[in-house]
């Protein structure tokens, strides 16, 4: 009749709730009334107690004895005071058992953490893993001149870090872009566009920069097959000129080149 709210298909035990005609086997509807969000399900754990929620187990297959395994699970819970909440999912690592391990959490932050529950940033990735990298970002575009790699854009002067390369432990710097362009390696501080320092007691061929030109194949290295330091500089009509160089092969050459 026009009051009734949830129905049952006799032929194939789908619930409708909101509709007559239900397509799966929960079908609700509901009407949102034009541009408006509206709650069409709502699951309430009625318990104040932090971490306290309700979760969506999808179950991965079942055992010969009946048991569910629990392949992967949703949860919504309490993070702190008033409505304050987390999102986070789980999957089970493997098919023996039915205990779903947290992969990824959104907390009341918006911040989102991958192998963490607290994660500091909008976004932190933490991970124990042995010979191989934490992420990739790989652009699969075909076309040569339009793969674009990563772009970070951060900074705008020298109090400013677009870049920060840490050690594991967060107490060394290994590369360091400021906001002004000035990169530092070993340093979080570089006075000039590159400037690179050293820790520890100073030793024999504990070189700071090696610039090392391989010969091809079938070529033989020698005065003709050198790597070399440019200095480049600009006149008043902003025509390049070429400033100074440093050769180095079987030994260092240093001329002046300017025209």
């Amino acid at each position: 009749g026009t009051d009734d709210y949830v129905w049952i298909n006799d032929d194939s035990g789908y619930v409708g709730i909101g509709t007559a005609a239900p397509d799966a086997p929960l079908h609700i509807l509901k009407a949102a009334g034009g541009a408006n969000i509206i709650t069409g399900l709502k699951l309430d754990p009625d318990d104040a107690t932090i971490n306290s929620g309700v979760s969506i187990d999808f179950n991965a297959s079942t055992t010969n004895t009946g048991a569910s395994l629990v392949g992967s699970r949703i949860i919504g819970a309490r993070e702190g005071g008033n409505a304050s909440g987390f999102l986070a999912l789980y999957t089970s690592p493997d098919a023996t058992s039915s205990v779903p391990l947290e992969r990824m959490r959104i907390d009341s932050a918006g911040n989102v953490g991958i192998g963490t529950t607290a994660p500091t940033n909008a976004l932190s990735v933490w991970k124990a893993i042995n010979n191989d990298f934490v992420a990739e970002l790989k652009n699969t575009h075909a076309t040569a001149g339009q793969s674009w790699g990563l772009q970070v854009c951060a900074g705008t002067n020298a109090s400013d870090a677009a870049l920060a390369v840490e050690n594991e432990a967060e107490n060394a710097s290994l590369l360091y872009v400021r906001g002004d362009g000035n990169v530092g390696i070993g340093t979080t501080a570089p006075e000039s566009l590159l400037e690179i320092q050293s820790t520890g007691t100073i030793k024999t061929n504990n070189d700071l920069l090696v610039l090392d030109e391989t010969a091809s194949a079938g070529s033989t290295n020698n005065n003709d097959t050198a790597s070399s330091i440019l200095w480049r500089g600009y006149s008043s009509d902003s025509t390049s000129i070429k400033l100074g160089r440093i050769s180095v092969a079987n030994s260092m050459d240093m001329t002046n080149t300017a025209s």
